[in-house]
C-alpha cells in the first residue's frame, strides 16, 4: 500500500494515519453476539483451493438472532466477514465439538437425539444445505472430534460400554471400535504433525492396559506417552515445533513436576516454567508462536486481568485485557488473529457476549467489496464494503485516489447524483457487520473508474482494493446490461410491472423498468421496451 497516499487520505478524514496502537480485545467484526454460549470454534474454507475465502464456524448451546424470526435457528453459524449464517435449521441439541474433514465436509458432535423431523444420534456432518447423520450415528454425547489425514474421523464421548468404549472411527461409511477403547472419555482429541493420533482426558485405562490420562493410537492399540499425567487433561495444542502441549489437574507430567500444563516432545514430558494456578479451559497457538491459555486463574499481579494467560517460550505472563466468565475455545481466523469464544458478557470491561477477537493491528480491516460493475448511462448503481474493527470508524469513498462528495456531480462534473460518500460508524447490527454503501443514481461516463474506501480509526486508516465500474452507452430496455434486449430482459420487466411502483420495497434497487424516469413501471415504459426489444442489440 502506498504509505503518502494513505497518509493523504487520513488527512482528509482529520484521523491520523497508522497510529501506534497497542495489541487489544475488538469486538468480533461488528456482530453483537451469536445468541449463547461458544462450545467450538474453527476455520473452515468449505471449498479448498476455490474461490470461497475460509468462514469461521462456531458451535454451542441455544444461539439465536440469526435467521428471521420466521424461522428456527442453529447451533451451529457461520461467520464470512460481514454478516453470521446459521447453518441448517432446528438443531435442536448442544454442540461440543466441531472437525473439517480431508475432503473439507464440516462435522459436529455434541448432545442430541433429533434434529427437526431428521433424527441425528449426536454427530452429523453438513452437506451444503442441510446436517446429515453419519452412519448410525454414536449412542451417546460427543465431548470431541479430530479429522484423520487419510479422510477419517474420531469421536470421543460417553458411549460407555461394547462396543466403542468411549472412542469411535468413522471409517466414511460407518463408526468402527478402536482398539479396546478406554475405561472414561476423552475430553481432547488431538492430530500431530507427523500424523499421530491423541487423546487425553481422565482415563486410566484401555482394556487391560494401563494409561494414565493420555494415550497415542498406533493403529491397531492405544499406547502409553511415557508415565503419563497424575491428573485430568482439559485442553491441548501443538507448539511451532510440533510438540504437544496439553493443560489439567495435573501436578506431575512423567513423574516431573509439572502446575497444571506439561510439554511432550516426542520423547519426554518437561514443565512449562512455574505452570498454572489451573488446568486451562482452552489452549491457541499465534502466528508468533506463543502460547494463550483460557481459565479460571484469576488477577494477576494486582492486574484485573481474568481467563488470560500468554507463554513466550520462557514464562507465563498476564495477557491485556481479561473476561468476566469462562473461555471454552479459541482459534486463529483468516486474518490471524485470536477469536475466543464462551460464555461472558464483559471483555475489556465493555459490553460483549460471547465471542472476541484479540488483534495486533486494531486499525480497520477490509472484510469484504462489490465486485467490478458494468452498467449502462443514466443506470443507478450501488457500491458495498464492510469493514472489521470499524465500530465508531469514519468513512470515505474515493473515486480514481480523489474523495467522492454528497450529491449531484459528485463524482465528477456533469456526473450523476451521489449518496453515502462519507459516514461513521456508530451501531452495530445483531448478527452481521456494517456494510457501507455508496449510492450513485444516473451515473455518467465521467463517473467511470476505480472506486475504493478508506476506514479510519484511532489506530490508523487502511484504504480497499480498487473496485472497477466501466459505464457503457445508454441502452433502453437492456434490464440486465448484457447489450441485448431479449427474453431475460422480458422476464425482469414484467416482474416489475407486476410490482408497478418504483418506490416499493419489492422492486429491484434502482427501478431499471422506469425508461421514463416517472418511477412507475407501467404501459408507457412497455411500449418503450417493445421498440427496444424490436431493435434487439444495444447501440
Amino acid at each position: 500500500m502506498n504509505l503518502r497516499f494513505v497518509s493523504a487520505v487520513a488527512f482528509l478524514l482529520g484521523a491520523p494515519a497508522w497510529a501506534q496502537c497497542e495489541p487489544q480485545w475488538v469486538y468480533w467484526g461488528l456482530a453483537g453476539s451469536v445468541g449463547g454460549t461458544v462450545n467450538s470454534l474453527l476455520n473452515w474454507d468449505s471449498d479448498g483451493p476455490g474461490p470461497q475465502p475460509p468462514r469461521l464456524v462456531a458451535g454451542g448451546e441455544m444461539f439465536s438472532y440469526l435467521t428471521p424470526s420466521s424461522q428456527s435457528t442453529s447451533n451451529v453459524a457461520a461467520w464470512d466477514g460481514v454478516t453470521w449464517t446459521a447453518l441448517g435449521k432446528d438443531y435442536d441439541g448442544f454442540v461440543h465439538a466441531m472437525a473439517v474433514l480431508s475432503n473439507g465436509v464440516l462435522i459436529s458432535g455434541g448432545a442430541t437425539d433429533f434434529f427437526s423431523s431428521n433424527p441425528i444420534r449426536n454427530v452429523a456432518s453438513w452437506d451444503g444445505q442441510a446436517w446429515k447423520q453419519m452412519g448410525d450415528g454414536l449412542p451417546g454425547t460427543v465431548w470431541a472430534l479430530a479429522a484423520l489425514p487419510n479422510g477419517e474421523a474420531v469421536a470421543a464421548g460417553h458411549f460407555f460400554g461394547a462396543p466403542f468404549n468411549c472412542i469411535a472411527r468413522w471409517n466414511g461409511n460407518a463408526w468402527v471400535p478402536m482398539g479396546s477403547g478406554f475405561d472414561n472419555n476423552p475430553s481432547v482429541l488431538k492430530v500431530l504433525p507427523n500424523g499421530d493420533l491423541i487423546a487425553a482426558g481422565s482415563f486410566g485405562r484401555s482394556g487391560n492396559v494401563p494409561l494414565a490420562r493420555i494415550a497415542r493410537w498406533n493403529g491397531s492399540a492405544w499406547t502409553a506417552l511415557g508415565s503419563g499425567l497424575n491428573g485430568s487433561v482439559q485442553s491441548a495444542c501443538v507448539d511451532q515445533a510440533g510438540n504437544l502441549i496439553v493443560s489439567g489437574n495435573f501436578t506431575t507430567a512423567g513423574g516431573v513436576p509439572a502446575k497444571s500444563v506439561a510439554i511432550w516432545n516426542g520423547q519426554a514430558w518437561s514443565a512449562m516454567g512455574d505452570g498454572l494456578l489451573v488446568g486451562a479451559t482452552a489452549l491457541c497457538m499465534l502466528p508468533d508462536g506463543s502460547i494463550v491459555a483460557t481459565g479460571a486463574f484469576g488477577p494477576a499481579e494486582g492486574t484485573s486481568t481474568n481467563f488470560l494467560r500468554r507463554w513466550d517460550g520462557i514464562a507465563w505472563a498476564p495477557m491485556a485485557g481479561g473476561f468476566n466468565g469462562p473461555i471454552r475455545t479459541m482459534c486463529v481466523d483468516a486474518r490471524e488473529d485470536l477469536v475466543a469464544g464462551g460464555y461472558f458478557s464483559l471483555a475489556n470491561g465493555r459490553p460483549w457476549r460471547e465471542l472476541a477477537r484479540w488483534t495486533e493491528h486494531p486499525e480497520p480491516g477490509i472484510a469484504a467489496t462489490s465486485a467490478a460493475s458494468r452498467v449502462h448511462t443514466g443506470r443507478a448503481i450501488r457500491l458495498t464494503a464492510s469493514p472489521v474493527n470499524a465500530l465508531f470508524a469514519t468513512y470515505q469513498w474515493l473515486h480514481n485516489g480523489v474523495p467522492i462528495t454528497e450529491g449531484l456531480n459528485g463524482i465528477s462534473p456533469g456526473g450523476g447524483s451521489v449518496y453515502g460518500a462519507t459516514g461513521k460508524i456508530q451501531t452495530s447490527p445483531i448478527n452481521g457487520g456494517f456494510v457501507a454503501t455508496l449510492s450513485i443514481w444516473a451515473i455518467q461516463p465521467s463517473d467511470a473508474g476505480d472506486f475504493t474506501i478508506a476506514f479510519t480509526n484511532t489506530c490508523g486508516t487502511t484504504v480497499s482494493a480498487p473496485i472497477h465500474v466501466e459505464v457503457t452507452p445508454h441502452c433502453l430496455g437492456d434490464i440486465n446490461n448484457d447489450d441485448i434486449v431479449d427474453d431475460a430482459d422480458f422476464s425482469l420487466f414484467c416482474a416489475d410491472y407486476d410490482i408497478m411502483y418504483c418506490l416499493a420495497r419489492e422492486m429491484p434497487w434502482g427501478c431499471p423498468s422506469a425508461m421514463n424516469s416517472d418511477w412507475y413501471v407501467d404501459d408507457a415504459d412497455f411500449v418503450l421496451f417493445v421498440e427496444a426489444y424490436i431493435a434487439f442489440a444495444c447501440p
